[in-house]
C-alpha cells in the first residue's frame, strides 16, 4: 500500500481552527482558565488539537521517524 500524503496546514489539523476568530480563542482560554462560559464541543477539540501541536512543537527534541518493521 502506497503512502498518503496530506498537507498537514490544512488535512492535519481540526477544520475549526481556521474559522476561529481570535476572540473566539480569547474566550476558549477564558473557559479553559476558569470553567466559566459557553464553548461547544466543537470549539473544545479545536482548542485540544491546538494545544497538542503546541506541545508536541516545544518538546519535540529531533523530527518524526516512522519505521515498519
Amino acid at each position: 500500500m502506497a503512502p498518503k500524503y496530506i498537507d498537514p496546514d490544512d488535512q492535519g489539523i481540526h477544520p475549526l481552527r481556521h474559522e476561529l476568530e481570535n476572540d473566539d480563542w480569547d474566550r476558549l482560554d477564558h473557559f479553559m482558565d476558569t470553567g466559566q462560559g459557553e464553548v461547544t464541543t466543537d470549539e473544545l477539540e479545536a482548542y485540544n488539537d491546538w494545544l497538542f501541536d503546541e506541545l508536541a512543537g516545544r518538546l519535540q527534541t529531533h523530527l518524526g521517524v516512522c519505521i515498519e518493521q
